[in-house]
């Protein structure tokens, strides 16, 4: 998995959708069907190595963000059989409560959207992470891997210190390859 750190997700991006790996341990509320809450590890609840919203298609889960298709910001802002996905509680014990699909580092907050909708982020994460033969514009370097959004800023011009502990993070979760197109003051 990689992360990418930019001006956040644009959660109606149909290449990306299924590239967001989830935080399972966060998700123990609310299991994709099939899964054992109790066992994240179960989560991938489809076999095809990763854990990510395409476990949830077969959930009574809401577009909650209305954009035709499901992704990760239903999982944060929505519900699952009537149970909030974002609980108020950090399962995993990271201090970062709630961090289904990503982080918000700008607003500190869980939803790791392009709220400005500036577009730079959901650009790198579609030159790095766009799926193929999908139908759907091209494909990115790496069309198989998943990334974590982390929003850093509203623009490419961002907070040093923001960015510092958006690696900081991603390095704590795991991940390997940091991707950003940033300048910082």
């Amino acid at each position: 998995s990689m992360a990418v750190l930019d001006s956040g997700m644009r959660w109606r991006n149909r290449d990306l959708r299924e590239q967001v790996r989830l935080n399972a341990a966060e998700l123990v509320a609310c299991p994709p069907p099939g899964a054992m809450a109790s066992q994240p590890e179960t989560f991938d609840v489809n076999h095809d190595g990763f854990f990510n919203i395409r476990d949830y298609d077969l959930a009574n889960l809401a577009d909650w963000n209305n954009n035709g298709i499901r992704d990760g910001q239903d999982l944060i802002q929505g519900t699952l059989e009537g149970v909030a996905c974002s609980n108020g509680v950090d399962e995993d014990g990271n201090a970062f409560v709630d961090d289904i699909a990503g982080w918000d580092f700008f607003w500190d907050d869980n939803d790791p959207s392009d709220d400005a909708d500036f577009g730079h982020g959901n650009f790198e994460a579609t030159l790095s992470n766009a799926q193929g033969n999908n139908g759907v514009d091209g494909i990115g370097v790496c069309p198989t891997c998943t990334f974590i959004p982390l929003r850093v800023g509203d623009t490419f011009i961002v907070d040093v210190n923001k960015y510092a502990a958006a690696v900081v993070y991603a390095v704590d979760n795991g991940i390997s390859v940091v991707q950003q197109a940033l300048g910082g003051l």
